[in-house]
């Protein structure tokens, strides 16, 4: 599995191409923009699938045309597609250079394996951030990408619509804290971190 880091979208969000390094086949993770290094080269990206950890403006905005490019469907949890279609829910509206409008393709619920070649990111449905907010898990490398609930040495904002306190760090008690230390975190913002480095350091995961 081959993991490439983009830079998208007015809020610097992580943008990550995971690629089977077998079949070269792959998953775009939060398009907040279009990655222009990645679609500005002659390569066959060989899309399989658009997720989205969440739905803010600034994870999504590049969706659509990346689903116009590649004809790849967008997936996005069943509780954060309303967002969606709601510039004010996701941010857009209030926060972003442009209004965001996207129609998903697939409704998520977790527990879902997305496959593309011989490898798969397992849905875990981790709200908090967002009510419908996911992980997608990489159990057998040991990587998670997390979208916004947490971040080197901090965690999210709960305090948009369809974030909630509680719900965030029970989230943390129940999917993140049981990882094993060497698990790689790579967060929508900021610098990858690990679970071993956050359970020692992070605040919000020493209680």
């Amino acid at each position: 599995m081959k993991i490439e880091k983009y830079t998208v979208g007015p809020l610097d969000t992580n943008c990550y191409r995971v690629v089977c390094g077998s079949t070269g086949e792959s998953v775009l993770i939060d398009p907040g923009g279009i990655p222009r290094e990645l679609f500005g080269r002659n390569v066959e990206l060989n899309l399989k699938a658009v997720l989205l950890t969440h739905g803010h403006f600034d994870h999504v905005g590049g969706a659509a045309r990346i689903r116009e490019l590649t004809a790849a469907p967008v997936l996005i949890h069943e509780l954060d597609a309303p967002l969606l279609s709601d510039p004010e829910m996701n941010g857009s509206a209030l926060f972003g250079p442009d209004i965001v409008l996207i129609r998903p393709d697939v409704l998520l619920k977790g527990g879902e394996r997305i496959e593309f070649g011989e490898c798969a990111l397992t849905v875990v449905h981790t709200p908090g951030h967002t009510n419908g907010g996911i992980s997608l898990l990489a159990e057998n490398e040991r990587r998670v990408f997390v979208g916004d609930i947490l971040f080197r040495l901090s965690v999210g904002r709960w305090d948009l619509p369809g974030g909630d306190y509680r719900t965030l760090v029970n989230t943390l008690n129940t999917v993140f804290i049981p990882m094993p230390d060497a698990t790689v975190v790579y967060p929508g913002h900021g610098d990858e971190t690990t679970i071993g480095f956050e359970r020692k350091h992070n605040e919000f995961l020493r209680g």
